[in-house]
């Protein structure tokens, strides 16, 4: 999923490099399936066509095309963008002095509410998968992920991930031992707090998840792949983001 996801973007960002404001009466885009241009949007989830996060991204870029905003609705590197809250001028003067559609600044604040839930998803996928203490459990792991759903961890009940799981608690703990019934993907649980995450979230971008959330009389507060509860998934955030506080403040 990671890559194919990261490859639509890194194409996305080569393809526009430069180029910020299209020809006066000329069309946004010609490829990519950009409604714009003619073309149909990305298959919908349950299709059987493609990873829903991959879905996701393949929309974003399309949208990225038309408004030529693509800080907006992509990034480049999930460990860099989630690392700090970035920033970028609105100014077109400023924005074609730059050499690239993404410029250095670019943080997790920077994209839109849509764009940030689908950030925060992948890192979880991530950290869930990409890890094991040795080159055969990551790759087992990897395997087991490499599915066109999500596991149920992250549509149904989070509660799975186990968050706030201590050292003591997860020492006899085997991969799948806290999945939903049936999972096949047996991932669960995330690394014991006091373990570093493979892909590091800052307690500020997961707070932000929160506020994403919303209350239930706001829509959308959550993807379309989410089906957890509203309640459920502010608890889950909460969690995560007391977990990533720095050490000093625990």
């Amino acid at each position: 999923m990671g890559a194919r996801a990261g490859l639509r973007e890194r194409a996305l960002a080569w393809a526009g490099k430069g180029s910020y404001a299209p020809p006066s009466g000329s069309r946004p885009c010609r490829s990519w399936g950009c409604p714009c241009a003619g073309g149909h949007r990305a298959p919908q989830p349950g299709s059987g066509t493609a990873h829903p996060l991959v879905l996701e991204v393949a929309d974003l870029c399309a949208e990225a095309l038309i408004d030529r905003h693509p800080e907006r609705h992509c990034w480049l590197d999930e460990r860099e963008i989630v690392g700090r809250v970035g920033s970028v001028s609105p100014q077109p003067g400023i924005r074609r002095f730059q050499d690239s559609w993404l410029p250095p600044s670019h943080g997790w604040a920077v994209p839109q509410p849509r764009a940030q839930r689908l950030l925060a998803d992948v890192m979880l996928l991530l950290n869930l998968a990409d890890r094991g203490r040795d080159n055969d459990e990551r790759a087992r792991r990897l395997s087991r992920a490499s599915r066109a759903e999500l596991p149920p961890c992250l549509t149904i009940d989070r509660s799975a991930m186990r968050v706030t799981l201590s050292r003591r608690q997860a020492h006899d703990v085997q991969p799948g031992a806290t999945c939903i019934d049936d999972c096949p993907f047996r991932l669960c649980p995330l690394p014991p707090k006091g373990d570093e995450l493979p892909y590091q979230m800052d307690e500020a971008f997961c707070a932000h998840q929160i506020d994403l959330v919303g209350q239930w009389f706001r829509s959308p507060g959550r993807a379309e792949w989410q089906a957890v509860y509203r309640e459920d998934l502010r608890t889950f955030w909460r969690e995560m983001s007391e977990r990533m506080a720095p050490a000093w403040r625990k």
